[in-house]
């Protein structure tokens, strides 16, 4: 009897016991499975439950961080990276630069960015281009060198962002005035050339996507 019994607790540790605790059933059914693969289960809902908590309080601190923004910040903060692009606001924007030095912008075209192009001349290529999209506004303008530097220092002073992309500067024209501001080629008064510039500027904005 003894030998019998002997034998039996072997068989059910060979056959019942080890499978149950240190077997690999590798079913999905939790009343199917081992003890060690329900360990295993429960060292991994333990990690994601802890990632999650992680991320909750990353979250947490970024609504609080988000909730101290003034609005006047906010609304800086929507004209540097839109949701979307005002083409009519972002024309008039500019051209008022534009103005302030004399000069108005003509021969407009505003075209959008292809499909899932980055932006990589820029640091903010590190940024998926499923985060943002630009559109691209070109014009001409006429006016001196110095009204140029000035323009393009304005711009790169404003909230919005964007990014100079092209620039053609033609002939020059150069006039002279006589007293009182009258044009008369005898009087040599030579005034500042003027050229024939031609921009393009890349502006960007987010999709949401």
């Amino acid at each position: 009897m003894s030998i019998i019994f002997i034998l039996a607790a072997l068989g059910i540790t060979f056959f019942y016991t080890n499978p149950t605790y240190r077997g690999s059933s590798g079913n999905p059914d939790i009343s199917q499975k081992s003890v060690k693969e329900l360990l295993e289960d429960r060292i991994r809902y333990t990690a994601a439950l802890e990632k999650t908590r992680e991320i909750e309080e990353v979250r947490n601190g970024l609504l609080t961080r988000y909730n101290s923004i003034t609005d006047e910040q906010r609304e800086k903060l929507v004209r540097m990276i839109p949701d979307n692009i005002d083409s009519v606001r972002l024309i008039i924007d500019v051209n008022n630069i534009a103005a302030a030095y004399s000069m108005s912008m003509r021969d407009i075209s505003l075209t959008e960015a292809p499909v899932s192009t980055a932006r990589k001349d820029s640091p903010a290529a590190v940024i998926s281009s499923d985060v943002y999209s630009y559109v691209t506004l070109n014009f001409s303008l006429t006016g001196t060198y110095s009204n140029l530097i000035s323009f393009l220092a304005d711009l790169e002073k404003s909230l919005r962002v964007s990014d100079i992309i092209n620039l053609n500067i033609g002939a020059s024209t150069r006039e002279v005035e006589g007293p009182g501001g009258v044009k008369n080629p005898k009087v040599q008064t030579p005034v500042e050339s003027k050229y024939e510039m031609k921009i393009g500027i890349r502006t960007y904005f987010l999709t949401g996507k």
